[in-house]
């Protein structure tokens, strides 16, 4: 008999062994070697006269005792660390369906090596388990007074754990702090912030806290602006603007349809808030950054400028010139002086396109330069035998740059969405500035070869030309390209 206790020995050794090492990674063959393990210490123990629920006989050797007392114990540590490992692994299975079950986790090994341990001491020792928890009780009054805080956010982080208010990988607002939840422990939650930051934040004061979850519902985050136009605009005219705003933006989503309502009015402004809808929390900021400019450019194109919180209306008489703005907010434009500006304002012809209608066919080489003036155009490119819609212009944006100055066809086509006006810009126009006026054309040449708008101008150069797509090469192929159109 205590013969094949002995052979249990080396056994006991694999086992503690494979416990402890790196061979078997995978949880799943950890289980299914730690169930054979554990079958074989069975066989051993049970055929050798052996219970891990009682006492040693009390006849038996001393030597023998030592040996009962140490393979019951370990009968007992492997049957609770067999069920640790099985729940482990549930918990990992159940990983992507529930993010929040790490403090669970804990708690149940936990309590299955207590559980282990109480019943270790009660069946081989008789040790009293009621005795046992009224000791335990009394250190554990001593011990929570003297660890209360700490006590406070472990039950804090069951609570928040039990009613999920938010999960790994939730952005949320606690209060003034907003971030992404990247760890729940049992002392506290970690939430990284849009500065890269690591805030730890106590489980118990999160418990207290209002908690805004921009994750739930999923694929639904809201974004809210607010503007302050001059009470002597008319808001049906706002709305226009507003709602030709909205329709640049493609990354909104249409269900829940975006709106806009007047919040209030003041003595000298109507204040309006808009607000839309993504489907990813990342790209709340991109699309409040978008609102602010489109509605600062729709209102602007319609004569209707954003009035500054808290200042006084004051009415002025200066003359205002439409194209000439226009001409401004345009990228090419950019390095122009005022002159020069004069001088192109002064050969633009206006078109108005209805929704739907084609303004650019695809392969064309355009003449002439078009600027969005009003309403919203669509940018589509093909894709195999799908198009696909690549970027929506509003007022200030071109279309045509490296047609009117380098002669080089432009690969996509372009619809009105709502009713649009075009201001036109003939090729004529431009070789008489580039004429005029020495350099001109090299700035507008270095400005498209910089660019990287969605109308891929570099793009169209390099592939025009066989070059590799950089700087140097596209503005060579643009300056050889503006110089033989323009006869410069």
């Amino acid at each position: 008999m205590e013969n094949l206790i002995l052979y249990s020995i080396p056994l006991v050794v694999l086992d503690a062994f494979f416990w402890y090492s790196s061979f078997l990674k995978r949880r799943l063959s950890n289980l299914l070697f730690h169930i054979v393990s554990f079958g074989l210490l069975n066989w051993i123990i049970f055929n050798s006269g052996i219970t891990p629920f009682a006492s040693p006989r009390d006849n038996s050797p001393l030597h023998y005792h030592y040996m009962v007392y140490f393979l019951t114990a370990f009968w007992w540590f492997s049957a609770a660390a067999l069920l640790s490992l099985f729940s482990h692994l549930l918990f990992e299975l159940n990983k992507g369906k529930n993010k929040r079950n790490r403090i669970f986790r804990d708690l149940t090994i936990a309590l299955i090596f207590i559980f282990a341990l109480g019943a270790y001491l009660s069946n081989v020792f008789n040790f009293s388990i009621r005795g046992l928890v009224a000791t335990s009780g009394v250190l554990a009054v001593i011990l929570g007074l003297a660890i209360q805080s700490s006590l406070n956010d472990v039950f804090s982080g069951i609570i928040l754990n039990t009613t999920s208010p938010c999960e790994i990988g939730d952005w949320i607002k606690i209060d003034t702090t907003e971030g992404r939840v990247i760890d729940i422990n049992w002392r506290a939650t970690h939430l990284i912030t849009l500065q890269g930051n690591i805030v730890i934040t106590p489980n118990s004061l999160i418990a207290k806290a209002k908690i805004t979850n921009n994750n739930r519902p999923a694929k639904l985050h809201g974004v809210s602006i607010s503007i302050e136009v001059s009470i002597e605009e008319r808001p049906e005219t706002v709305f226009s603007a507003l709602d030709n705003a909205l329709i640049g933006i493609s990354m909104l989503l249409q269900d829940p349809k975006p709106f806009y309502i007047i919040k209030g009015t003041s003595i000298n402004s109507f204040q309006y808030e808009i607000t839309a809808f993504v489907d990813e929390v990342e790209k709340k900021r991109v699309a409040i950054n978008k609102l602010y400019d489109l509605c600062h450019r729709h209102l602007s194109s319609a004569g209707i400028g954003l009035k500054p919180l808290g200042m006084l209306f004051k009415h002025h008489n200066e003359p205002f010139d439409r194209k000439q703005k226009m001409l401004s907010y345009v990228d090419l434009f950019q390095s122009l002086k005022k002159e020069e500006v004069f001088f192109l304002s002064d050969n633009i012809t206006t078109h108005i396109y209805g929704p739907g209608q084609v303004v650019v066919s695809p392969d064309s080489m355009l003449d002439y330069l078009l600027i969005v003036a009003s309403g919203v155009i669509s940018i589509e490119a093909e894709k195999g035998t799908d198009k696909l819609e690549v970027k929506r212009l509003s007022p200030g944006d071109s279309i045509g740059e490296i047609s009117v100055i380098a002669g080089i066809e432009i690969n996509f086509s372009a619809k009105a969405l709502v009713s649009t006006v075009v201001y036109r810009l003939e090729r004529s126009a431009f070789t008489s500035l580039l004429k005029a006026y020495e350099g001109t054309g090299e700035k507008m040449c270095q400005i498209i070869s910089q660019s990287e708008n969605i109308l891929s101008s570099q793009e169209n150069v390099a592939l025009a030309s066989g070059e590799s797509k950089n700087n140097k090469s596209v503005l060579n192929r643009l300056l050889d390209g503006m110089h033989k159109l323009h006869q410069l």
